[in-house]
């Protein structure tokens, strides 16, 4: 299949995760675990380290960097600062991360317009009223996302392996969309199969060469970054959570996130109580 025949301009998705400003007083530290979405972190003022896995950057006024999903972070301020910050998420075929798909900078400068798109989603944060104004912020933080994501997209080298990739997610996409809307469901193989129109054994030949994995173990790994995601973002007690993505014991669930993710789902909950 050509690249052209994809269309990802029908499959590209993007969701608000979090948005705030925090004050830093000279010489405060704060060290973030990895999130479950990508962040950009943007200086009002002032100026800040800020330590992205093995990178390091001085952000000053004006100046943004973008943390990557499943990336540890760490912030040190040197002198009093303001920062913004903007959590989401950009997918294309419900569950491929569109910055998978490039060699992308983490620094970006004043002329990039990130700091702009980050401070106007945080300030919009607090509408809280469901009215008009609320429904065009949204509106609003939703083409504001997709500016930001763009606004990498440019900055960026598309990987070699891209082509390929885009093409293997394209042949399953009824698939992997079924798959995000029924996690907190039984999943049959066999139902999935019928959905690409393939024999179960040849589907589970195609869906491993594509993804890499198993169908049960994609399965698992999609619940289990659901679940992260729901507890940085949401109040869901943990028993919540493990029922939502398709987990009635509990147990089971806390087990199977912590062998993935090395931590307990309460640990992580505790841990990204504060973003920055």
């Amino acid at each position: 299949m050509n690249i052209s025949e994809v269309k990802p301009e029908n499959n590209i998705s993007v969701k608000y995760a979090c948005a705030g400003k925090t004050e830093y007083e000279s010489g405060k530290e704060f060290s973030g675990v990895k999130l479950p979405f990508e962040m950009f972190v943007a200086a009002e003022n002032g100026a800040a380290n800020v330590y992205i896995g093995d990178n390091s950057f001085l952000l000053g006024e004006g100046e943004a960097v973008l943390i990557p999903c499943d990336t540890e972070y760490r912030i040190e301020a040197k002198e009093k600062s303001s920062l913004f910050y903007m959590g989401f998420e950009a997918r294309i075929f419900t569950v491929l991360r569109i910055f998978s798909l490039f060699d992308y900078p983490l620094f970006y400068g004043r002329e990039s317009g990130i700091f702009g798109i980050c401070s106007e989603i945080a300030e919009m944060r607090d509408e809280n009223a469901f009215t008009s104004t609320r429904l065009e912020n949204a509106l609003r933080t939703v083409s504001l996302i997709h500016s930001a994501v763009y606004a990498v997209a440019q900055k960026s080298l598309t990987l070699e392996k891209a082509n390929a990739v885009m093409n293997g997610f394209s042949s399953l996409s009824d698939v992997l969309s079924y798959v995000g809307a029924h996690l907190s469901d039984g999943i049959m193989q066999e139902t999935l199969a019928g959905i690409a129109g393939l024999s179960p054994d040849s589907f589970y030949r195609e869906f491993k060469k594509v993804l890499g994995v198993s169908p049960k173990d994609y399965i698992i790994s999609e619940r289990l970054r659901r679940a992260r995601a729901m507890l940085v973002l949401t109040e869901f007690s943990v028993g919540e959570v493990s029922s939502l993505v398709g987990y009635d014991n509990q147990f089971y669930f806390s087990g199977l996130f912590s062998k993935k993710y090395g931590v307990s789902p309460t640990g992580y909950k505790k841990s990204t109580a504060k973003i920055i």
